[in-house]
């Protein structure tokens, strides 16, 4: 692909619309560059070591209890598994479209699968401008999203973020577990506890793998 084609794709390019962010990495990738870069060119800003680490463990190991955004993650299949796929995440589009439309600063990242004694839907995503300062903050954002409600910063990192999502769902969990009413079809199992758990300990080796924490 020429320059110039690459240069209309750019021009092109939109949070607000995947599809056009998935043909303008497809087209960097075709110029032979990595995903961080891809990701640099798309965002206008690059992402946080952690970003890159769970991008790449997100294919290999137990599903978190939250719902992968379409952007930025699948902006990250290279061309080795086949290129961005052309279709929007169908879990979370519509919730990344109205993030996008109440603020397109904020890059939504995931949509929580809450405990279920909280049901809460939000979104957590970085902020574009606190990435270029540097930053690695998360922030909030409830869906659908309502212009009047603040979009809040709950965490120092992602990976630290969804450490405590992970173990808030885990001691729910367990309230739910030990509570006379758990039986029958649905009631939390020991197994289903120990699963959550795993997942605390997955993403407490992540965390020590980009220096968040000590061994």
């Amino acid at each position: 692909m020429t320059e110039h084609a690459v240069e209309e794709l750019r021009a092109q390019a939109s949070r607000g619309d995947y599809v056009s962010m998935a043909r303008l990495a497809k087209a960097l990738y075709g110029q032979g560059l990595t995903t961080a870069e891809v990701l640099s060119e798309c965002y206008g800003t690059g992402f946080p070591e952690e970003f890159f680490v769970l991008a790449a463990d997100r294919l290999t190991k137990p599903r978190l209890m939250v719902d992968l955004t379409g952007l930025p993650w699948r902006l990250c299949t290279s061309p080795a598994e086949g290129g961005p796929p052309m279709a929007p995440n169908a879990l979370t589009g519509e919730a990344e479209r109205d993030v996008f439309a109440r603020d397109p600063d904020l890059a939504p990242l995931v949509q929580l699968l809450a405990p279920r004694e909280t049901r809460e839907n939000a979104v957590i995503g970085y902020r574009i401008t606190d990435l270029r300062a540097g930053g690695t903050a998360v922030f909030r954002c409830r869906v659908p999203a309502a212009h009047e409600e603040e979009i809040e910063r709950c965490g120092e990192s992602l990976l630290g973020f969804l450490h405590m999502h992970h173990l808030e769902y885990l001691r729910a969990e367990e309230r739910i577990r030990r509570s006379p009413g758990n039986w029958g079809f649905g009631a939390a199992d020991r197994e289903s506890v120990d699963g959550i758990r795993s997942l605390v300990e997955g993403i407490e080796a992540l965390q020590r793998e980009v220096g968040r924490i000590g061994p």
